[in-house]
């Protein structure tokens, strides 16, 4: 008992029967009445005091104990199948979380990175980020420890560790993995490889989100020429990179340029991805800021509900993306004064922010944040996806982080595409908070990477 984190009634008549340990299985209440036994987070749930789990383990028989962690983690992988980023639950964030404890113990490297990268891309297409950081930390430091730190891979770990923490507004620790990331795939891969260039667009987004225009400016063109040199004018990576300098030039008030570089990007996407895709509604979503920001009212109410209708199609209705059109859709009711029309709008992004900052994940320490406290990030306001994107790049080891960049058009588990809404910011002002809010959009990612597993 001592392997698992937790246990319940009927794991503990499990893991008796299957391992024979000798311990009695009719002796479950008394085994709970140990001091050293203390009742778990989950109700009817209980646990071994640490140090006493520790002080078994290290006298419990090796091979056992790898039974024991591989039994654990494909108990908690079952639990998972037919995963779905719109119907995520709680018991499903508990199964993620104790797979990972148990699969770090029992999987070979690769075959552990490969079933994270895939699995974890399902929890962030729900926008489930603050649940994921500390399973990334941890999963950084495993791939660097088997890698190395200038591995390519290391630099995707790294790159997709920032992602999420621009996603939570921790700017600084971002940046610092940005630049450690992009300094890696110089190295290794050239300054010319579509991963490199993800990460120049990661620091000009981050420096959009912060206010840091011109350095977003700088990032943002010099990863669009770059793009349009390695994957020509018509690749999707066009039309993010279209859609980012819009949003910058909307943020800083120039709107004729905004609208430009949005209605390019909406025709590339369209070009590219069809009429009824979710990035779609990213563009669209940007482009009804645009309008609403020039005063074209009319045009902006249609393409922001073309924008919430594509959204709450793909994503559940409290997903960042589908709250954000939700938002900018009162925001231009106010505008119009149309206030019994934004309030409703205004309350349910309200009452979903309130429930996701109040949530905390089983099994981990993450602490609750009051809504005062929630950083107003211009890529939260996107509902943007996390990016795995991974090439191995060059010859040598690699532990499968050519798995998938955080796609947004996937439902399930081996379907990398589609995101969703926990953890994160939505931006959700009260009337009394007023109705102006940065105004951004969802940050689309067409880019696939398959799964392949390099080893020495």
């Amino acid at each position: 008992m001592s392997v698992a984190r937790f246990w319940h009634r009927s794991l503990f008549d499990e893991l008796i029967g299957r391992f024979r340990t000798g311990y009695p299985a009719t002796a479950f209440l008394e085994l709970c009445r140990f001091s050293f036994v203390q009742e778990g987070q989950i109700p009817g749930t209980y646990t071994i005091h640490p140090l006493m789990r520790a002080s078994l383990q290290e006298y419990q028989d090796s091979e056992l104990r790898a039974q024991v962690h591989r039994h654990l983690f494909d108990r908690y992988t079952a639990a998972l199948r037919g995963l779905d980023n719109s119907t995520i639950d709680e018991s499903e964030k508990t199964a993620f979380a104790e797979a990972f404890y148990h699969g770090k113990h029992a999987l070979p490297a690769d075959e552990f990175s490969g079933w994270f990268t895939m699995t974890a891309d399902v929890f962030n297409r729900a926008g489930m980020w603050r649940f994921l950081i500390p399973l990334h930390e941890e999963f950084v430091q495993i791939v660097e420890g088997h890698l190395g730190p200038d591995h390519p891979d290391t630099a995707t770990s790294l790159d997709n560790l920032a992602t999420l923490y621009n996603h939570q507004g921790q700017y600084s620790e971002a940046e610092m993995l940005y630049q450690r990331a992009l300094m890696i795939r110089e190295k290794n891969l050239g300054p010319e490889h579509p991963d490199t260039t993800e990460t120049l667009v990661n620091l000009g987004t981050l420096y959009l989100d912060e206010g840091r225009y011109g350095e977003a400016d700088t990032y943002l063109n010099e990863a669009l020429a770059l793009t349009k040199k390695i994957s020509g004018h018509e690749h999707p990576d066009v039309a993010r990179i279209l859609y980012f300098l819009a949003t910058l030039r909307l943020a800083e008030g120039q709107y004729g340029e905004a609208d430009t570089f949005a209605n390019e990007a909406l025709t590339l996407w369209k070009r590219v991805s069809g009429s009824e895709h979710p990035y779609l509604a990213s563009s669209l979503y940007l482009l009804g800021s645009v309008y609403r920001n020039q005063g074209r009212y009319e045009e902006a109410e249609q393409v922001l509900h073309r924008a919430l209708e594509i959204s709450e199609n793909h994503f559940r209705t409290e997903h960042p993306r589908t709250m954000r059109n939700l938002t900018e859709l009162a925001i231009l009711y106010g505008d119009m004064g149309r206030y019994e029309e934004a309030k409703p709008m205004l309350e349910r992004a309200l009452k979903t922010q309130e429930r996701i900052l109040s949530t905390k994940a089983p099994g981990h320490c993450c602490q609750s944040i009051p809504i005062r406290e929630a950083p107003l990030s211009a890529r939260t306001l996107r509902g943007e996806p996390t990016v795995v994107q991974a090439r191995t790049g060059n010859s040598g080891r690699s532990i499968g982080l050519r798995a998938s960049r955080y796609d947004s058009n996937a439902t399930s588990v081996g379907e990398p595409d589609k995101e969703q809404g926990d953890g994160s910011y939505v931006a959700a002002p009260t009337a009394t908070q007023g109705l102006r809010v940065p105004v951004t959009g969802c940050r689309p990612n067409p880019r696939r990477c398959q799964q392949r597993w390099h080893q020495r």
